[in-house]
């Protein structure tokens, strides 16, 4: 229940916000949610869903399980069936059956979100040698550090 009477969002917001209580707070400023979606929607642009397992991880670790669960039913879909259990256990907090890509993606999107202050050039150094390419660094952070803002805005304002 959102701590904050917010009115509807505009109808083109409308179905990104559906079962997103987080997304619906947002409209007392609907460039705010705009914005969200525009961030969210970047997590696509990471390969592989390492984007959906970095913000699985921001999520969980600011305290927002139902982003966490959307995030990872998200990842589900885009993975084949066989690595499917894995968003459920990213969501519970387990590192199961990730390749070496996956996991310094995750290893990253933790650190980034639990303790921003604490990275240095040997968490980007790790992720090079993962092989991910400056660009897959630079959409791997930006999802991660979206996904912590808004888990947190949901939390503080009750979505």
């Amino acid at each position: 229940m959102p701590h904050i009477d917010a009115p509807p969002l505009p109808e083109d917001l409308a179905a990104p916000a559906a079962g997103d209580p987080a997304l619906a707070a947002h409209g007392l400023n609907p460039r705010v949610a705009r914005a969200f979606v525009e961030l969210e929607a970047a997590a696509d642009a990471v390969e592989a869903g390492l984007g959906e397992m970095a913000a699985i991880v921001a999520h969980r670790l600011a305290g927002d399980q139902a982003g966490a669960r959307r995030r990872g039913e998200r990842l589900a879909a885009l993975l084949p069936e066989d690595r499917r259990r894995i968003a459920g256990d990213l969501v519970m907090g387990r590192m199961t059956q990730l390749d070496e890509r996956e996991v310094a993606a995750v290893t990253f999107a933790t650190a980034l979100a639990a303790n921003p202050h604490g990275l240095g050039p040997d968490a980007i150094a790790a992720l090079r040698a993962a092989g991910l390419d400056d660009r897959q660094i630079h959409d791997l952070a930006v999802t991660t550090a979206a996904a912590a803002a808004r888990a947190r805005i949901a939390r503080a304002l009750g979505g």
